[in-house]
């Protein structure tokens, strides 16, 4: 349709698309969906210390990714928003006429591909379900809502107490000279790496090293 002849009049699409997803995270950074956050597992002080001890310089960091500045959960730093904190991103947006030049139309249809990055606690079928149930809500009756739900993968951690998280914490400390510090962390190797550990009895360890000079 014609945004001069029926704008203003009918939905756009993209508008109330936008709008929805707008409405997923509030000012303060929180996720809305209802009980997204009930069951996850709250780090203990001992943790929270653990966590304290990574060397973060924020200046390096907006540096390091070319931000201007950083946002996110209220209450959280940098770090606890980056590894213990769940998200939820837009990670593709489309719809209507996207060539090149101008047209002035009012697209049919409009689409997104958005993804959470759970942490312990959250089992990804449950949220799927959340998210299936919520997301409608939030549109006006004048549109149609259709979700199609991808993978998803259950977060795993290494207790710290664990023996062989304690060897490989020694291992390196006497590698480097350092204290080795863990830090959480979230990816598609994680997906396959909690998918063998359902599948086997013994806990499992995945080290990678970030060396501070």
């Amino acid at each position: 349709m014609h945004s001069g002849v029926y704008g203003g009049a009918v939905p756009n699409p993209i508008n109330v698309l936008a709008t929805m997803i707008g409405k997923l995270i509030n000012e303060k950074g929180h996720i809305t969906i209802p009980g997204f956050y009930d069951t996850i597992l709250e780090l203990n002080e001992d943790e929270k210390a653990d966590l304290a001890k990574i060397p973060f310089d924020l200046g390096d960091y907006k540096k390091s990714i070319g931000i201007a500045n950083i946002q996110g959960e209220e209450g959280f730093s940098t770090i606890e928003r980056a590894s213990i904190r769940p998200t939820l991103d837009v990670n593709g947006i489309w719809g209507g006429y996207t060539g090149e030049g101008a047209k002035t139309v009012i697209p049919s249809h409009a689409y997104a591909k958005i993804s959470m990055r759970l942490v312990p606690g959250q089992d990804p079928d449950v949220v799927t379900q959340q998210f299936v149930d919520y997301f409608p809500t939030l549109a006006p009756d004048s549109v149609e809502v259709k979700i199609k739900p991808h993978h998803g993968g259950k977060p795993y951690i290494l207790p710290t107490n664990h023996k062989g998280f304690q060897a490989a914490k020694k291992a390196l400390a006497e590698t480097f000279e350092k204290e080795a510090l863990a830090e959480r962390g979230g990816g598609l190797t994680f997906l396959s790496f909690c998918t063998f550990r359902r599948r086997i009895t013994e806990r499992n360890l995945l080290n990678g090293i970030r060396i501070k000079l």
